[in-house]
């Protein structure tokens, strides 16, 4: 997949998303786009978690600054953090210098 930032404008770069499910659980995820991503979730088109789960509300995304590699490996160890720590974790991870090609 391949695609346009829409906060950089740099191509191929991913960020890593936390949505808020109608049911009060989190879901995470990548996306270049979050916002276009939030919206195939809320059409149903997304993750079959979230697809039981809508409406889902964008919680937070880091900047669009990784490669698709370093954004899983953000987003697995952020599927194990407990509930209460995914977005601190986010917000720190995505605020850490990394070279995108991790």
């Amino acid at each position: 997949m391949t695609g346009h930032c829409p906060d950089t404008g740099k191509k191929g770069l991913y960020c890593v998303y936390l949505l808020r499910c109608a049911d009060g659980t989190y879901y995470c995820g990548i996306a270049m786009d979050p916002h276009k991503r939030l919206q195939q979730h809320n059409e149903g088109k997304g993750a079959r978690y979230t697809a039981s789960r809508r409406p889902v509300v964008l919680e937070y995304a880091t900047g669009c600054r990784f490669s698709r590699a370093g954004a899983q490996s953000i987003e697995r160890k952020a599927k194990k953090k407990p509930r209460d720590l995914k977005r601190a974790f986010l917000e720190t991870e995505g605020t850490t210098e990394r070279d995108a090609s991790n």
